[in-house]
């Protein structure tokens, strides 16, 4: 490995371990990526553009919205169920 000395030994660093892949390197090469774990180089990723994308808000109302009309019925229009003279059909009994 290029990152270390003869015999191991770097005066003022000391080892740590990847946290992907467990490999023993030197703290001074470690990464922090954007989980927050300590990496090696090699396991270092940026983070993807893409995860930082926002949706679109989406607009559910319809293009034309009419205020709800008030509806007047007749007297002929209400049709009033009598067991005693009718069926369910509205056939005499």
């Amino acid at each position: 490995m290029s990152n270390r000395a003869p015999f191991g030994i770097i005066p003022g660093s000391y080892y740590a371990f990847c946290d992907l892949c467990a490999a023993r390197n030197f703290g001074h090469t470690m990464l922090v990526n954007y989980r927050n774990q300590f990496v090696c180089t090699d396991c270092y990723e940026d983070r993807h553009p893409q995860d930082m994308l926002m949706a679109v808000k989406e607009n559910r109302l319809p293009p034309i919205i009419r205020r709800k009309q008030d509806t007047v019925l007749a007297a002929s229009d209400i049709n009033v169920y009598d067991p005693t003279t009718k069926n369910i059909y509205g056939e005499p009994l």
